[in-house]
């Protein structure tokens, strides 16, 4: 539990003090490059629509790829969500399309889940 807090306090940290983390510096395929890499247990990966979500502490990130070396699992890159800033996710339903805060699990607009 405290290595989970641990890890989303530098997360959090690096994306205030980091300026790769803003909504402005993101690649072509949508993704943000963290400068470090974040390493994460098993239970913190989950599969759902064809994407890999990473959840540390109350928040749920998606990633392209989860990576692994002597140290463990991490991961290195964060998704950007649709038209959101980075620390926010893009509700996909079609008629909503509304930014909700990550660590809302349901849009707060329409109730459709994060990874439905």
């Amino acid at each position: 539990m405290l290595k989970n807090l641990a890890l989303w306090l530098i997360f959090a940290a690096f994306c205030f003090t980091n300026s790769k983390a803003s909504s402005h510096e993101v690649n072509s395929e949508g993704m943000i490059e963290l400068a470090d890499r974040i390493y994460i247990e098993s239970d913190q990966i989950n599969f759902a629509d064809k994407k890999i979500y990473i959840q540390i502490k109350d928040s749920i990130f998606e990633t392209p790829a989860v990576h692994s070396d002597e140290k463990g699992y991490y991961i290195d890159q964060v998704a950007k969500s649709g038209n959101c800033a980075w620390y926010e996710w893009e509700c996909r339903e079609e008629t909503c399309l509304t930014c909700n805060l990550r660590g809302t699990l349901k849009c707060g607009r329409c109730g459709r889940g994060i990874s439905e």
